[in-house]
């Protein structure tokens, strides 16, 4: 918070909302920035990902896989100042919308329908499902 204050980003920092509510927020700004210490599948990165809103996140659970760093997005070491730096290249550069673009096609590879067919794929070849 105290980095968003000193380098007068224009940013807010949203709490848990409903779900029904997040693409209002979505619509409403150029990034997600996700700084999480530990993840799991982080679903909101492929939610704003959809909506054409590339995301900074922090190299944690599945974060460097669900974001192509320097194309949909920004993956990045737990690191304030950096974390910062990127903000403000996305934020000050331009880059939003070109990633934001590259985003929506990369989250494609996160269907529910493309994953039940690569699912159903490693069990045929195990021989576990026909």
């Amino acid at each position: 918070m105290r980095l968003i204050q000193d380098r007068q980003l224009n940013v807010n920092v949203v709490p848990i909302l409903p779900h029904e509510m997040m693409k209002w927020y979505f619509a409403g700004c150029k990034c997600l920035a996700v700084p999480s210490t530990s993840e799991g599948f982080c679903l909101v990165v492929i939610e704003a990902a959809l909506l054409s809103r590339p995301a900074i996140v922090t190299a944690v659970g599945s974060l460097p896989e669900i974001v192509s760093d320097g194309s949909s997005g920004f993956v990045i070491s737990r690191n304030k100042l950096l974390f910062a730096q990127k903000m403000m290249a996305i934020l000050r550069g331009g880059k939003w919308e070109q990633m934001g673009e590259s985003a929506k096609i990369y989250a494609q590879k996160f269907t529910l329908g493309r994953t039940v067919n690569t699912l159903d794929r490693i069990l045929e070849r195990r021989g576990i499902a026909k």
